[in-house]
């Protein structure tokens, strides 16, 4: 019988009312010279429950998740960027805004990690004095991989 183990990394970024971007290490305690490396399965994010009633007028949260540190968030341009998403949300007359708390992206297959370290990104602005966290969950699947198949990785040919 074959047991199918579901592995996640883990991580939380927290962002105060005056920081415009916030950077959060995820370790994956993988070595590429070991020939291993991290096929991403899922990603699970999650933001502040009760955000909806703290967005001012033209609101946005963004974030990424990228394969180097990063100063700013990642464009889809980047090629560190792994996953990139957000909202923005107008104020509307009744001056009632909604959104969603908890997003799932399931990327293609083969998006595989060879880093040691990768990093998740959170900017936002238009929230109205409160701590914005976000939760989130990386699964994955461990793979074997050559040396020439982590340079491809790194060069992401």
């Amino acid at each position: 019988m074959t047991i199918t183990v579901d592995r996640y990394l883990n991580f939380q970024l927290a962002q105060a009312a005056l920081n415009g971007f916030i950077q959060a290490d995820i370790l994956t305690n993988i070595l590429p010279k070991d020939g291993e490396a991290l096929e991403i399965v899922q990603i699970e994010l999650e933001l502040t429950a009760g955000i909806a009633g703290n967005i001012g007028a033209d609101a946005y949260v963004n974030w990424s998740i990228t394969r180097d540190t990063k100063t700013a968030l990642a464009s889809l341009n980047d090629d560190d960027c792994i996953y990139k998403d957000g909202f923005s949300a107008d104020f509307t007359t009744s001056g009632m805004a909604v959104v969603q708390n908890r997003w799932v992206w399931t990327p293609p297959e083969g998006l595989v990690i060879v880093e040691p370290t990768i990093y998740a990104q959170l900017s936002s602005a238009g929230l109205v004095s409160m701590l914005l966290t976000m939760d989130g969950r990386i699964h994955y699947r461990t793979v074997k991989v050559s040396e020439v198949e982590i340079l491809r990785i790194l060069n992401n040919q």
